[in-house]
């Protein structure tokens, strides 16, 4: 089993100010990326997990493990619509089992 997730991510993105201003980004630091999926992921699987000592050990131990956050396999600037479009589509026709299963 290998559990994981998909995420397209836009090179860019609207201001908070009252005008919407397109801001283009074309970085991504993928360390921090890293971090910050495992923080956000972790967060949520203890605040879903029932109290108890074992759980808390089980995702602080995830975190000593893996000081610099999870795995991130990234591609960048997919540059083929059509790519991009067969990708989604294929998930929407087909959601992967996890999907039924979520919170």
């Amino acid at each position: 089993m290998n559990p994981h997730g998909h995420v397209l991510l836009t090179e860019g993105g609207l201001t908070k100010a009252g005008v919407c201003v397109w801001v283009s980004v074309s970085f991504l630091e993928y360390g921090v990326l890293r971090r910050i999926w495992q923080y956000q992921l972790l967060t949520l699987v203890r605040r879903v997990l029932p109290v108890s000592l074992e759980n808390n050990r089980l995702v602080d131990r995830l975190f000593r493990e893996h000081k610099d956050g999870f795995y991130v396999y990234a591609k960048r600037r997919v540059s083929k619509h059509r790519y991009i479009v067969g990708y989604v589509g294929r998930y929407l026709r087909h959601p992967a089992i996890a999907v039924s299963l979520c919170f």
